[in-house]
């Protein structure tokens, strides 16, 4: 009497190429995982951060940026903003947001201004807060503050201006507190929201002007 031949299983190949069932990209996925404690990892994670990482460093970006500047521009200064409001100190968050921005774009390196082929200049204009919302108690719950901003964009061999906007205007809303020094820190705190974004803003809008 003949054995029949046992049904084949999911797990039974009868060639050697590996893709050949349609299954068994399934299977490569389910190598990727290994057990830990009472569950299991997966380094799906591992590898997409890994790919990530040689796209970076081999000059790929993602869609959504794009450099648009003149060929001949491969670097930027970038000096601390000029501040003409009361608001003390918040030069330094400017320039160090916008120092940030174009250091994570690498679209151009960030040298010395004798070293540059532009330079990006900043001025604080303009700092004011205004109510929002109030309470029943015809409190201030919630206020907005608003900077305004004069940033330009210059060549340095021959003093063309590439880029500017003389009146750039960010703002972000913060919550009174009946604490003043818990109003003061959250205003603070939305200064430095709205200046990340004017950077990011002032950023992509500058490459793409082109």
């Amino acid at each position: 009497m003949i054995a029949e031949e046992p049904p084949e299983s999911v797990n039974h190949v009868k060639d050697k190429t590996m893709f050949r069932d349609t299954r068994q990209p399934l299977r490569f996925f389910s190598l990727l995982t290994f057990p830990a404690g009472r569950g299991t990892v997966t380094l799906m994670p591992l590898i997409l951060f890994l790919l990530t990482a040689v796209m970076v460093s081999c000059g790929y970006r993602f869609a959504g940026t794009e450099n648009n500047l003149p060929p001949d521009i491969h670097s930027i200064a970038i000096p601390v903003f000029e501040n003409k409001t009361s608001e003390s100190g918040i030069e330094n968050c400017f320039t160090d947001d916008f120092i940030y921005e174009f250091t994570r774009s690498k679209y151009l390196a960030i040298v010395k201004k004798k070293e540059s082929d532009v330079v990006l200049t900043g001025i604080i204009t303009g700092i004011r807060s205004a109510s929002i919302a109030h309470t029943p108690e015809v409190v201030s719950a919630e206020e907005r503050v608003v900077i305004t901003i004069d940033v330009e964009l210059q060549r340095t061999d021959n003093g063309e201006i590439l880029w500017c906007n003389r009146s750039f205007v960010e703002k972000q809303d913060y919550a009174v507190e009946t604490d003043k020094l818990k109003t003061e820190a959250n205003k603070k705190a939305a200064i430095q929201v709205l200046s990340r974004r004017a950077a990011q803003k002032i950023h992509n809008s500058i490459f793409q002007s082109f």
